[in-house]
């Protein structure tokens, strides 16, 4: 029996179009397996030592990503406000450090830097405060 090139075309394409599904699903895995054993910790140490190296937004990135998976870890928090503060991003370090203040009210260094935004800011009474 002779094959029509069309019914040739079409066998080739089929196979080619389940290797392609194939081969995406394999991707998506591979990276939802690399991306999942990450924690807020590993994003926080990360941070830190892009920061170490002058990496400053790959540092907020980093810090950012450790806040998103661990809510709870201040530190994580602290670092993102610092490296916002550092990066200019003064808006976004006031909101890190009221959050902060508001979980941690006994931390000097929140404080402290909350009156320096405040200052900076020109809002005089939250500073005293």
């Amino acid at each position: 029996m002779v094959r029509s090139r069309w019914t040739q075309r079409k066998k080739f394409s089929k196979s080619r179009f389940v290797l392609f599904v194939l081969g995406i699903l394999f991707t998506i895995m591979a990276l939802g397996y690399a991306a999942w054993g990450i924690t807020g910790q590993t994003h926080l140490e990360r941070g830190l030592s892009y920061q170490k190296e002058g990496r400053l937004p790959a540092a907020v990135i980093e810090f950012r990503n450790a806040v998103e998976k661990a809510p709870n870890l201040l530190q994580a928090r602290q670092a993102l406000g610092l490296a916002y503060l550092n990066t200019g991003k003064f808006p976004l370090a006031l909101g890190e450090f009221t959050r902060l203040a508001q979980v941690d009210p006994e931390n000097p260094m929140v404080h402290r830097n909350l009156g320096k935004l405040y200052l900076m800011a020109g809002e005089w009474d939250k500073a005293k405060e």
